[in-house]
């Protein structure tokens, strides 16, 4: 842009008023700012150079106020109004300047006389139009500021602009020249993408009709999006993204695109880790977690528990059905599961055997009633296969306590006793075992061994 910056037209250049008594009083003056593509203007005609025949050229001029007064008849009132005007225009068409009026700061007339401070500034555009004749012209628009001075006079400010050009080539046929600049268009993907999925958009160029053409390679290509983050973004193509044989570079374009989150939550469900009794109340936990940068867990859905079934023993499996967690998304969780156990409520052995490592003597071959209780009734079909079974071990030095009580018994046998609520496993030993030490070993069908220590006598 051509810019003339604090540059004095006209008579308010340099005004000067002359005082009683000989004294030079200046005065708050009217200055203007002058924009006509990139070139800095020094002097006080804006050179428009060379237009073509028929063409036309915009020149901005930036009206303000510059505090420059040092007596009450040269300085305007703080906070007053003042009106500009356009009121002349010669061999140019000038718009009258908007907004027409602009307020003073409120200390404008306590402002030192060389305070860098300007008003607010007021817009007029000037066109010059080229016509269809050859040669050099000028042309002028002259404005105007009109306002209260602190001694109560109303007080005008001028200033003008004067343009000067010249115009060339009226009937003369010149090849034309393509200055027109091809468009890229961009093309985002209309249906949402999953966060973090690879995608494009993809770009075609397009020159005008008789122009001279999108340079080879610069057609089309694409994009790649960032779909890092959800929400609604803008994919943008650079300008220059493509560029035609004339040379003229592509203006930006852009589009949008939705990035959505089509990832579930995880749900970690937390079993037992510890067995829990047969018939108990007892629950796994659960919390659920979305992925980084994801939606977020929904409310309501980020943590809980489910009961667990303990209504018989050994391992079981507790789930966490699909949909037990959502993220704000709409996205439900996976079913997930985990393992625990349930095991007898055992207490055991009693009298007559005695537990806590001391090793009970028995006469070999004789019957040895194992009691315990697994707190109720829960049938004779309890006894892991295999067991109970001895495992032999050398004697050592424990403390040997004597069985008090055996019973008589055929064999070995299992029954219930519903007045005591104990199991009642009659154990009878072989003769052979005479002299030597063992383990009983009992497993019920919840895969827990319960042990006593033994010594057989002969």
């Amino acid at each position: 842009m051509k810019r003339w910056s604090r540059s004095m037209f006209g008579a308010a250049a340099a005004a000067a008023l002359v005082l009683g008594g000989g004294a030079i009083a200046y005065a708050d003056d009217l200055e203007s700012t002058v924009t006509v593509d990139d070139l800095v203007v020094s002097t006080p005609v804006v050179e428009l150079g060379v237009l073509g025949c028929e063409t036309s050229r915009d020149v901005v001029v930036k009206l303000n106020l510059d505090r420059g007064g040092n007596g009450a008849a040269t300085i305007f009132q703080s906070g007053s109004t003042l009106t500009f005007s356009r009121t002349a225009q010669t061999n140019v068409s000038a718009t009258q300047p908007i907004p027409p009026t602009i307020t003073l700061p409120g200390d404008w007339a306590s402002l030192d006389q060389h305070s860098t401070v300007d008003s607010a500034k007021t817009t007029s555009t000037i066109t010059v139009a080229a016509g269809d004749t050859n040669g050099t012209f000028s042309g002028q628009a002259s404005y105007q500021a009109s306002g209260t001075v602190v001694n109560g006079d109303t007080k005008l400010r001028t200033a003008s602009v004067n343009v000067s050009w010249s115009v060339e080539n009226c009937g003369v046929v010149v090849d034309p020249v393509d200055e027109t600049a091809p468009i890229v268009t961009l093309l985002c993907p209309t249906d949402p993408i999953p966060q973090g999925e690879e995608a494009y958009a993809t770009w075609t160029a397009d020159d005008e009709d008789g122009g001279s053409g999108v340079a080879e390679g610069y057609e089309s290509g694409s994009i790649l999006l960032d779909t890092s983050t959800l929400g609604e973004h803008t994919a943008t193509a650079p300008a220059g993204t493509s560029v035609d044989e004339a040379g003229n570079p592509s203006a930006e374009a852009s589009c949008t695109f939705t990035v959505v989150d089509v990832t579930p939550p995880v749900v970690a469900l937390i079993c037992p880790t510890e067995p829990v009794l047969l018939d108990s109340v007892a629950e796994a936990s659960w919390t659920a977690t979305d992925e980084a940068g994801g939606s977020g867990i929904a409310d309501g859905y980020e943590s809980g528990s489910i009961p667990l079934d303990t209504s018989s023993v050994g391992w079981k499996t507790a789930t966490a059905a699909e949909g037990t967690a959502l993220d704000k998304a709409g996205n439900a969780s996976a079913a997930v599961s985990c393992g625990y156990r349930v095991i007898y409520d055992f207490d055991g052995f009693f009298r007559p055997v005695d537990m806590g490592g001391v090793v009970n003597s028995v006469k070999a071959g004789s019957a040895v009633p194992m009691k315990f209780s697994l707190g109720g009734d829960q049938g004779l079909d309890i006894i892991a296969d295999g067991y109970p079974k001895v495992v032999f071990t050398a004697c050592g030095a424990a403390a040997v306590d004597a069985i008090e009580t055996t019973v008589t018994a055929g064999g070995s046998s299992l029954s219930y006793d519903a007045v005591t609520g104990q199991y009642v496993y009659v154990w009878k030993t072989q003769k052979s075992w005479a002299g030597t030490c063992g383990t009983f070993e009992l497993q019920l069908d919840d895969g827990v061994t319960r042990t006593a220590k033994f010594k057989f006598l002969k």
